[in-house]
């Protein structure tokens, strides 16, 4: 049995609420083309149905795939046990309820929830402790492929968007830029200061006066 578990596509959030399930909150502009992507990619499966956590982002995602793969005969529910972490609900609780998944042993099944119960459902059934639910990358859009050999569950990472990828400003480029000029700044300092001290560091050893005194010597 090989089955697909989905993280929902990028949500229109720029007030960063911490929705969890709070109604109303639909996918970005970015998350549309996140979910047209996971589409895509799920096309050469034949899926048949997916399942999908009721909350909007996660329905307009399983929509937007369907529409993508291009197949009426699609069939989408809606189910509960997929839902968003319930503010004070327990781990266990958690895993207990995904793991309806595993109940109907059908293969190229979708099942589209969310960051947490994702991570506690992997963990669950790699017999993980909760200590390592961070191990499990899932950026929205990630699709996971759950295969089972006899009773064990492998779990691998298959999918993650383009779009999620494309930061809205080049960070990385600019960090790197600044490191390197800062670097050769901080390089360039050292080699200056200790040429300048050369000279006096018999008087600095000798007559163990502090480095402070030391450098303002070399500087005169």
């Amino acid at each position: 049995m090989n089955i697909f578990l989905c993280r929902h596509a990028q949500v229109h959030n720029p007030k960063k609420i911490v929705y969890r399930r709070l109604p109303g909150y639909y996918l970005s502009k970015q998350g549309e083309a996140e979910a047209e992507e996971m589409g895509l990619f799920l096309k050469k499966y034949k899926i048949k149905e997916i399942f999908t956590s009721p909350m909007e982002r996660c329905v307009q995602t399983a929509g937007i795939i369907k529409k993508t793969i291009d197949n009426p005969a699609i069939k989408i529910y809606q189910k509960d046990y997929l839902n968003e972490w319930d503010e004070g609900e327990k781990t266990t609780t958690v895993a207990k309820r995904m793991k309806h998944i595993l109940r109907d042993k059908k293969d190229n099944r979708v099942y589209i929830s969310h960051q947490h119960p994702i991570r506690v459902f992997l963990n669950e059934i790699t017999s993980q402790p909760p200590r390592e639910l961070e191990q499990w990358d899932c950026p929205a859009g990630a699709i996971y492929e759950i295969a089972f050999d006899g009773k064990k569950a492998l779990p691998k990472l298959l999918f993650i968007p383009e779009e999620t990828d494309k930061p809205l400003i080049p960070k990385t480029k600019f960090s790197k830029s600044l490191f390197v000029i800062g670097a050769a700044a901080t390089a360039f300092f050292v080699v200056t200061a200790l040429e300048k001290f050369a000279p006096y560091a018999d008087k600095f050893f000798q007559e163990n006066i502090s480095w402070t005194t030391a450098l303002k010597i070399a500087s005169i």
